[in-house]
C-alpha cells in the first residue's frame, strides 16, 4: 500500500524544487533588498536582528540554511562598515 506524503513533506519538496529552479534564491535576495531599503546603514544591528528573526521563522531547513549563509555575509559587511566608520575623520 502506498503512503501519501504529509502536508509538511509536500511543502519541503516544493521549497527544494523552487530552490533548484532559482525562485527560492530570488525570493531570499528580494527579501534582503527590501530589508536593506527599509533600514539605513547607520542601523546595522536592526538589519541583523530582522534577518535572524526571519531565519528562525522559516520552516524548511534548506531555506533557513541559505538565509543563515546570507546572514553571515551581512554580518561581515556590517563589521567592515563599522571599522570603516571608525577610521573616518
Amino acid at each position: 500500500m502506498r503512503k501519501t506524503p504529509s502536508h509538511t513533506e509536500k511543502k519541503m519538496v516544493y521549497s527544494i524544487r523552487s530552490l533548484k529552479n532559482g525562485t527560492g534564491s530570488v525570493l531570499i535576495g528580494a527579501s534582503l533588498v527590501l530589508l536593506a531599503m527599509l533600514h539605513q546603514l547607520s542601523q546595522p544591528t536592526k538589519i541583523l536582528q530582522a534577518l535572524t528573526n526571519l531565519a528562525t521563522e522559516i520552516q524548511p531547513p534548506l531555506l533557513s540554511l541559505l538565509l543563515i549563509q546570507q546572514l553571515a555575509l551581512v554580518r561581515r559587511k556590517v563589521i567592515f562598515l563599522r571599522l570603516k566608520m571608525q577610521t573616518l575623520p
